[in-house]
């Protein structure tokens, strides 16, 4: 388990998502192809010869490019011997999952806005003190980015599982007393807000444990919706439990057409070419999660989702969601075959409240050793 910037990556990594025009999610055949330049990033349409194509950055460029069609992931096999029991294991690559088709309407992106919001992450990375700025120097006006995260009600948002359910040995629970202080009103132990509405001090987020467990094995994660990438920021120097990775990795905040005011993040990945900015289709591999060494304490790869909103946005944090609410129903179906549900992966706020976790030492890490009732085993 591992604990990160607490503060700057409350602010950057949830100042994402983009709103523009309603669009239909496959529009009628065009005279667009593949390589032409288009205008809104998200648009999608079909060429003559019934490709699918999406509007997707190039460099400077917003050009149409060809929906890659994946192949159905296999079923990995079990391991001889059971899965470490250490407290955050980590993963192996398998196949490419074949990305889920949606109903869901998707939305066109402002290039203004992913412009800048992108700028946003990058700075708040780097070491700003928090406040965006514009190329003056000028505080940047909040409702230009409220407006780029309007929610627009969509809920089912999840089209294709973001790993491969054979491949995992255990999740933990969403407001589980596992690995560090994760919350909503504070970080790592340091309280953030003092409002009641953001909770505080319990691990708001999935660490995902792989049923591989050798040093070197690696496990892919996948895009869980249509989207485009806001952020990405490498953990070097990040430790857990005093150690430094030793070959540290990155975490990914990608934000979905269909509910701009939600990103989802993937953290401790190798290995991904992709930059922010990049649009990425539901089911598309993203990067891989590498165990460094056996029981060397960065065994998982974490899963978080959040939601920003103007009033989030001016109290420098942001609430936290577990992706088990945002699932559509084929997702929903895939993971409750392995004993995965919304009700048995998320502790209820009133449970934690009456069961609080109890930090250790000055880092905000929780009491061990972890709770087995804070975690899901799958079922294989």
């Amino acid at each position: 388990m591992a604990a990160f910037s607490n503060r700057k990556y409350l602010i950057a990594a949830t100042i994402v998502g983009i709103l523009g025009a309603q669009m239909p999610a496959v529009l009628a055949a065009s005279t667009e192809k593949a390589g032409a330049t288009c205008k809104t990033i998200g648009l999608r349409q079909l060429s003559k010869t019934g490709q699918k194509l999406l509007c997707s950055k190039n460099g400077k460029k917003l050009l149409w490019k060809i929906v890659p069609v994946a192949t159905k992931r296999p079923t990995a096999p079990k391991p001889a011997t059971s899965p470490s029991k250490s407290p955050s294991p980590s993963i192996t690559p398998s196949a490419f999952p074949s990305p889920t088709s949606s109903t869901i309407n998707s939305v066109g992106l402002s290039a203004d806005c992913i412009s800048m919001l992108v700028n946003f992450g990058q700075s708040m990375d780097s070491g700003s003190s928090g406040q965006s700025t514009d190329s003056n120097g000028a505080a940047s006006n909040f409702q230009a980015l409220g407006n780029c995260i309007t929610d627009t009600g969509t809920t089912a948002i999840i089209t294709s599982s973001p790993f491969n359910p054979a491949d995992i040995a255990s999740i933990t629970k969403f407001r589980s007393c596992a690995g560090h202080d994760f919350a909503e009103g504070s970080a790592d132990g340091q309280v953030l807000s003092n409002d009641p509405q953001y909770e505080k001090f319990s691990s708001m987020k999935h660490y995902i444990v792989p049923l591989k467990q050798n040093a070197g094995d690696t496990t892919d994660v996948f895009a869980p919706f249509d989207g485009v990438v806001t952020r990405i920021a490498s953990e070097s120097g990040a430790q857990s439990n005093g150690k430094t990775y030793a070959n540290p990795g990155s975490q990914i905040d990608i934000v979905p057409y269909s509910n701009p005011s939600i990103t989802f993040t993937f953290m401790h990945v190798y290995g991904t070419t992709l930059k922010p900015g990049d649009s990425v289709t539901s089911g598309q591999k993203l990067a891989h999660h590498e165990i460094q060494a056996v029981n060397a304490g960065h065994s998982s790869f974490d899963i978080a989702m959040s939601k920003m909103t103007m009033a989030t946005m001016q109290a420098h944090v942001r609430k936290r969601l577990s992706m088990m609410n945002f699932l559509t129903q084929n997702v929903a179906t895939e993971l409750n075959a392995v004993g995965l549900t919304p009700d048995n992966l998320i502790w209820p706020a009133a449970y934690r409240t009456a069961h609080p976790c109890i930090l250790t030492g000055s880092q905000g890490f929780f009491q061990g050793p972890q709770s087995p009732a804070d975690s899901v085993t799958l079922q294989h």
